[in-house]
């Protein structure tokens, strides 16, 4: 492996279609409020990644983080909720990241918790704001990004210890630093592309 401008490319046989090796954690559920829905099949089926918070509306207006945490905490307000600056910078960063820092034709991988299975696709396109596309009961993720899942899922415990620990990350949009963890992951998956 090589680093290429922030990039990491792989020569190792045996991934050697694989080019990019920049990979982010999308978590699949959400736990605001009471409920907790998990979207990891409706992310496979509807061939994308999606955030919430629709309160705030389309993301590419926001010029910085600080905008966003900014607005989230006007929001909140309005709804009579607190939130800490640290909190709403985290949920900023998340979505700050999500709409301006995971580029088509890297990586995304998500999460089923209950089932402990993983699901791994290319970033098929820019971020995205529908309201209308992915609504829930309880809530509505508008904030997309199109991604052509790969057709092969694996389980955690297929994973060596220091992988797993690379995904365990609590944030719910993340770069997965760890190189070797991404070639593992990659490497699962290899011939599940279409």
């Amino acid at each position: 492996m090589r680093r290429r401008g922030g990039r990491v490319e792989a020569r190792e046989t045996g991934v050697d279609k694989i080019t990019s090796m920049q990979m982010y954690m999308v978590r699949s559920v959400s736990t605001g409020g009471s409920s907790k829905e998990i979207r990891f099949e409706k992310f496979l089926a509807r061939g994308v990644v999606a955030i919430g918070w629709p309160a705030l509306g389309d993301l590419s207006r926001f010029t910085s983080r600080e905008e966003i945490r900014e607005e989230i905490i006007k929001e909140q307000l309005r709804r009579h909720l607190t939130i800490s600056r640290q909190s709403a910078g985290v949920r900023a960063g998340n979505l700050f990241r999500f709409s301006r820092e995971l580029p088509e034709s890297d990586y995304v991988i998500t999460y089923q918790p209950d089932r402990q299975l993983y699901a791994v696709g290319k970033i098929a396109g820019n971020y995205t704001y529908d309201p209308k596309f992915f609504a829930f009961k309880t809530d509505n993720f508008p904030n997309l990004i199109r991604v052509n899942w790969n057709s092969v899922q694996f389980r955690r415990s297929e994973l060596r210890d220091s992988a797993q620990t690379s995904l365990d990350y609590r944030r719910a949009v993340f770069q997965v630093n760890d190189e070797a963890a991404v070639k593992e992951i990659l490497g699962l998956v290899q011939d599940g592309w279409k």
